[in-house]
């Protein structure tokens, strides 16, 4: 699954945004994650993706094991709230 949204950021802003996303999934979640270049990669037990960050827009890309219970509907609308949040 794969959610894409629009930013007028500089690129340090939205690593910034990122970071602060990563956190909270951290926190609330138990999502790790680790940064390579401009892509922030994040794991738990059935659920892995990455955020990629774009000169004019973020790139949320998310994985999911069969077994976890989660409709990509679902999904897609936390990501959409989180940016929101964010953005």
């Amino acid at each position: 699954m794969t959610v894409t949204r629009k930013h007028q950021k500089n690129k340090e802003a939205v690593k910034e945004i990122v970071e602060q996303i990563a956190v909270e999934l951290s926190n609330e979640f138990g999502v790790s994650y680790t940064w390579k270049g401009d892509t922030l990669n994040f794991s738990r037990t059935g659920v892995n993706g990455t955020i990629k960050t774009h000169e004019d827009e973020i790139e949320v890309n998310i994985s999911k094991s069969f077994f976890i219970p989660l409709s990509d509907a679902f999904l897609k609308e936390r990501v959409n709230e989180y940016m929101d949040k964010y953005l």
